[in-house]
């Protein structure tokens, strides 16, 4: 999946969980997908897959992207099907954001309430539709199910066999003939057998998952992990990184820097550590011409600011405000928001060169330059 924003686009992420089969029929599926930089408002999304496995096929109704930091939703009304077979037989689809209009029609809100309350609120349909996430297993709601039969049987065992009065009328809708007694019998056991059923259903909804052996030997490891302290954990994470992965952040950043440019990264070949100088010198230059271009933009709002100042004279300026003040802070916010991000992850890489050290480098020198570079690019954005 591609998210496409008004600042930007993600790189493709690969939507999948180690742990367990995603994607299933009714299934309700969560990701947890990062950027470099902020996208702003999402407008697209782009979704594909390369249609291996037994069953490839992809009905996708909607999806929700969620901004954790902004506390922002944008929704997308999907409803095709990523096939080769059904649909319109492409594997690959844009979506745009639903608007509040597309959300708040009936067909949407019809759709969207009556098929979760059959795969889900439905006690015997449910047990061929259930969510593959739902804690409500299968063999609970057949329990429910047979629960259910029963309470009806014996609802009827007991009110078999009442004596009913020959004068009472009869009722009849078509050859369906029935009398009060009857309607009231009925009313009785209803009152009798749904109570208990809806508190056997809820119990069932409100229970914790039994863990699995897995699951227990997985908040093992964390626990474990976690009691080692952090005075260990730069030993671990030092003797796995390498200069090829940091080689690999900084091309990330790099890469993000160009797009949002609209210019192609200069071709720099991986395999030496003077690659990560180069790379680098690329970002600290971009960070250069943004810095200038902010630089004047305040220059001439500043200029702006004086002229008016001066051609005004002697008129009073209580009630009068200038317009520039505001629209330089509305383009600044999110340049600073994108700076932000990017300081951010300067001192990632930061950290990581110094767990490398100097001497996973071929050249002691190329290590000092490469750190000055990233505490110079760190002080500009400081700066700004």
């Amino acid at each position: 999946m591609t998210l496409y924003g008004t600042d930007g686009e993600s790189e493709p992420h690969h939507l999948y969980d180690p742990d367990g089969a995603v994607f299933e029929r009714g299934g309700s599926d969560v990701f947890l997908l990062t950027t470099l930089f902020p996208l702003g408002e999402v407008q697209s999304i782009r979704l594909w897959h390369d249609n291996s496995g037994a069953k490839p096929s992809w009905y996708v109704n909607r999806v929700l992207v969620h901004d954790l930091e902004m506390d922002r939703k944008w929704y997308f009304l999907c409803n095709s099907w990523l096939s080769v077979e059904v649909g319109d037989c492409v594997l690959d689809k844009m979506f745009s954001v639903a608007t509040e209009e597309d959300m708040k029609q009936f067909s949407n809100l019809f759709f969207m309430k009556t098929s979760k309350g059959f795969r889900d609120g439905h006690i015997w349909y449910s047990v061929f539709s259930r969510s593959p996430r739902s804690s409500f297993t299968r063999v609970q709601r057949v329990s429910c199910c047979f629960s259910l039969l029963l309470c009806t049987m014996l609802t009827s065992i007991m009110f078999w066999g009442v004596p009913t009065d020959p004068a009472e009328q009869k009722m009849d809708l078509g050859k369906i003939e029935f009398t009060w007694q009857e309607v009231m019998i009925g009313f009785e056991s209803s009152l009798l057998m749904f109570p208990i059923n809806l508190l056997i259903v809820q119990i069932f909804r409100n229970i914790r998952p039994k863990q699995t052996k897995e699951s227990e030997k997985k908040e093992k490891d964390c626990t474990s992990d976690t009691a080692m302290g952090s005075s260990s954990s730069p030993l671990v994470s030092s003797k796995a990184l390498t200069t090829e992965a940091v080689l690999k952040d900084i091309r990330r950043i790099a890469n993000s820097l160009f797009k949002a440019q609209k210019a192609p990264l200069p071709e720099v070949n991986f395999g030496t550590s003077a690659d990560i100088n180069r790379l680098l010198s690329l970002v600290e230059d971009i960070i250069l011409k943004q810095n200038r271009a902010s630089q004047e933009f305040y220059d001439d709002s500043k200029k702006k600011e004086r002229s008016l100042n001066l051609s005004l004279g002697s008129v009073d300026l209580h009630d009068i405000r200038s317009p520039t003040p505001e629209k330089g802070l509305c383009e600044k916010m999110p340049r600073g928001e994108q700076n932000r991000y990017l300081y951010l992850q300067l001192q990632h890489v930061e950290r990581r060169l110094e767990l490398l050290g100097p001497h996973q480098f071929q050249n002691s020198q190329s290590y000092i330059q490469a750190v000055s570079q990233v505490q110079n690019m760190k002080e500009i954005l400081e700066n700004q």
